[in-house]
């Protein structure tokens, strides 16, 4: 069985998510809710590690990353032998090509 390590950019993008909904939402419900359900999301990709989504078919150069959703978030991972690393966590509708490869990469 697969070992998930979240990297601190990814935690830092929980705490964020946790943060807005709570405080700037004014929703602490929900955010306990939208935190739970992207935990259970990455936790059962140490079953199903390949169940996601290859970012390659949105860009134009080779990754290995991968990604799959939890209601309005995207949570990008990587394989690497038997961990699978949590590298980010974004709101799906951010430009997740920008922020993870950078401003010159599309």
């Amino acid at each position: 069985m697969f070992e998930i390590k979240i990297a601190p950019q990814a935690a830092a993008d929980l705490l964020e998510i946790k943060d807005y909904i709570e405080n700037e939402l004014q929703n602490p419900i929900a955010a306990h809710n939208t935190i739970s359900k992207i935990i259970e999301t990455y936790e059962n990709l140490t079953v199903f590690p390949n169940v996601g989504i290859p970012v390659e078919k949105y860009v134009s150069f080779p990754t290995d990353y991968k990604f799959v959703l939890a209601n309005n978030y995207s949570i990008f991972y990587r394989i690497e032998d038997e961990v699978i690393r949590i590298v980010r966590i974004l709101y799906s509708r951010r430009d997740f090509v920008r922020i993870l490869f950078g401003e010159n990469s599309k």
